[in-house]
C-alpha cells in the first residue's frame, strides 16, 4: 500500500489546503510497489536509519506553521522501538488526518518493521477505522489484482494484506512478494504472473534500446527519404523566389540601374536538434515531459558577395522528422552547392540589321547575352523587356516580355 502525498500545496506527501487558520490535511490511498513519503520513495530493503531521518523530516514538516500562521488540521507524531540496540521498528502516527477514500478522519500508525537493520514490511494500524470498511474499499478499487485475502501490485512484486490485529486495529500489511511464503495454489499464480511481467519488462527493455539505438543519430534526407528531401529543397527554393522577388514598379522607383540582381553560391547544413526533455517518474510525482525539436542551420559562402549568409539566414524552411522502423528520428539536409544566380529588370533594346542594343538601362553582360539570344532579329524595331533571368538551385528561371 501506498500513501500519496502530492496537491495544492505539497507538504510530507499529503494534499495540504490553506483554510483560514488550518491547513486541510487529505491522504489518498493506493497499492503500489513503494510508499511514497515528502517525495522520497521508501521501498523494502531500506536501511532502518535512513527510514527513521525520513520520518523525523516528515513530522517535522507536517506540524510546522507556515508564514501564514496556518497549521495542519492534524498532527503528526513519531516513535521508534529498539531490540538489543538495533532499530526493529520506525513508528508514524497521525491524528485527526482525513482519509478520501474511506471520507473519515482517522487516527492510525504506520509501522516500519525492520529486521537485519532493514526496511522487511510495514503495518498500518486504524483506530477508528474498520476492517469491513477498508476491505470492501479495496475491494472497490483493486479488486482486479486480489487473490485470496491478497490484493497485488500493479506488477504483483509486492502485496496488502489486510486484518484485525491481535491488538483490536484494523491493520494493512504491506509485503515484498515471495511467491514462496505464499500459499501454494496462490504462489504458482504469482510466480508465473511475476514471469509474465519479467518477459515483458525484456522485451519492453528491448524495445527501448532498439529504439535509443536508431534515436541516437540523425537521418541524412538525401538517403533516408527521397521525398521528404525533395519537399524540402523545393520549400527552400520557393521561400528563396519569394525574398527575392520583386516588383517592377519597385526596381523602377528605387533603382538606377533598373534591375536588381544575386549571384552567390553557399554550402548550407540543416539540422535538427532535440532541446525536449522526457516525463520523469519519481515515484512521488511525474514531471511531464516537453517536445522541443529545433532546425539549426550552419552556412558558408563560397562565391560572392553575401559574405554573412545573410539572405540564406532570413529564410524561413521547415525539416520535418522522418520515421525508421516506425520510429521517430531527427534529420538532416547537407547541401554542398546552393546556386542563387537571378537578375529581374526593365531594359530598352534596339534591333538594326540583325543585331540588338541594349540602348538604355542595359542589364549585365551575362544576362544580356542570355536575353540576346531569346529575341527575334528579323526586323528592325525599338521596344522595352522586362525579364528574369537566373538558376535557382537548379532551377532555371527565363521570363523575357516586350512592351
Amino acid at each position: 500500500m501506498k500513501f500519496y502525498l502530492a496537491n495544492l500545496v505539497i507538504i510530507n506527501d499529503i494534499i495540504q489546503i490553506h483554510i483560514m487558520k488550518k491547513i486541510l490535511s487529505i491522504i489518498y490511498l493506493s497499492i503500489s510497489s513503494i510508499f511514497i513519503l515528502n517525495g522520497q520513495t521508501v521501498e523494502i530493503g531500506q536501511s532502518a536509519s535512513q527510514i527513521k531521518q525520513l520520518i523525523e523530516w516528515v513530522v517535522k514538516n507536517h506540524n510546522h506553521i507556515d508564514s501564514y500562521g496556518n497549521t495542519a488540521n492534524s498532527r503528526a507524531s513519531y516513535d521508534v522501538s529498539y531490540n538489543d540496540g538495533e532499530i526493529n521498528d520506525v513508528i508514524l502516527c497521525y491524528d485527526n488526518q482525513y482519509i478520501s477514500d474511506y471520507k473519515i478522519n482517522a487516527d492510525f500508525c504506520e509501522h516500519y518493521i525492520m529486521e537485519f537493520g532493514k526496511l522487511a514490511y510495514t503495518l498500518t494500524e486504524y483506530e477508528n477505522i474498520s476492517t469491513k470498511n477498508i476491505i470492501s474499499t479495496y475491494n472497490y478499487k483493486y479488486g482486479e489484482r486480489k487473490l485470496s485475502e491478497f490484493y497485488f501490485s500493479d506488477d504483483y512484486k509486492h502485496y496488502s494484506k489486510i486484518y484485525l490485529a491481535k491488538n483490536g486495529r484494523a491493520t494493512v500489511e504491506w509485503r515484498k512478494t515471495d511467491p514462496k511464503k505464499l500459499p501454494i495454489n496462490i504462489g504458482v499464480v504469482i510466480e508465473n504472473k511475476l514471469n509474465e511481467e519479467l518477459i515483458n519488462k525484456q522485451l519492453e527493455d528491448t524495445k527501448k534500446e532498439k529504439e535509443r539505438i536508431i534515436q541516437s543519430k540523425t537521418y541524412n534526407l538525401a538517403i533516408y527519404d527521397t521525398a521528404q528531401y525533395n519537399r524540402f529543397i523545393n520549400q527552400m527554393r520557393n521561400a528563396m523566389i519569394n525574398a527575392i522577388d520583386v516588383g517592377y514598379d519597385i526596381i523602377e522607383e528605387s533603382n538606377a540601374e533598373m534591375y536588381v540582381s544575386y549571384d552567390n553560391i553557399y554550402k548550407a547544413h540543416y539540422k535538427l536538434v532535440n532541446h525536449g526533455r522526457e516525463s520523469i517518474n519519481n515515484g512521488s510525482n511525474i514531471i511531464a515531459g516537453l517536445r522541443d525539436i529545433r532546425c539549426e542551420d550552419r552556412f558558408s559562402l563560397l562565391s560572392g558577395y553575401d559574405n554573412n549568409c545573410s539572405f540564406l539566414k532570413r529564410l524561413s524552411v521547415k525539416l520535418n522528422t522522418i520515421f525508421i522502423e516506425n520510429v521517430e528520428v531527427l534529420t538532416e539536409v547537407k547541401l554542398d552547392t546552393v546556386v542563387v544566380n537571378y537578375t529581374k529588370g526593365i531594359t530598352k533594346v534596339k534591333v538594326k540589321k540583325g543585331k540588338i542594343f541594349f540602348i538604355k538601362f542595359p542589364p549585365p553582360l551575362s544576362v544580356q547575352e542570355i536575353i540576346s539570344k531569346q529575341l527575334k532579329t528579323g526586323l528592325n524595331e525599338t521596344y522595352g523587356i522586362r525579364y528574369e533571368v537566373g538558376e535557382i538551385m537548379g532551377m532555371t528561371i527565363l521570363k523575357i516580355n516586350k512592351f
